[in-house]
């Protein structure tokens, strides 16, 4: 089985989801998540899937620092990633 399978990644979905239910993107990824990981699903397999650009923050506590953070279909990529 390949690791770019729709099963794994609906897997890594739901492990991406689990603490960010609550956040935007995460919602809108839920409202469409069949067709969202269809879509990753083909890019994947046709090699066209390209990381969206990360979006930088700065975060003071515990100390400061710059964050650099994945939209949530990217995130999905990273799970279904480390977790095979």
């Amino acid at each position: 089985m390949s690791v770019f399978s729709f099963k794994n990644i609906y897997m890594a979905y739901l492990d991406c989801r689990q603490n960010k239910r609550n956040k935007l993107d995460a919602i809108e990824f839920e409202t469409q998540a069949e067709d969202r990981i269809l879509r990753l699903y083909e890019r994947l397999l046709d090699r066209t899937y390209h990381p969206s650009s990360s979006i930088c923050f700065v975060a003071e506590k515990p100390k400061l620092r710059e964050i650099f953070a994945a939209n949530f279909e990217d995130r999905v990529i990273h799970h279904l990633l480390v977790r095979y």
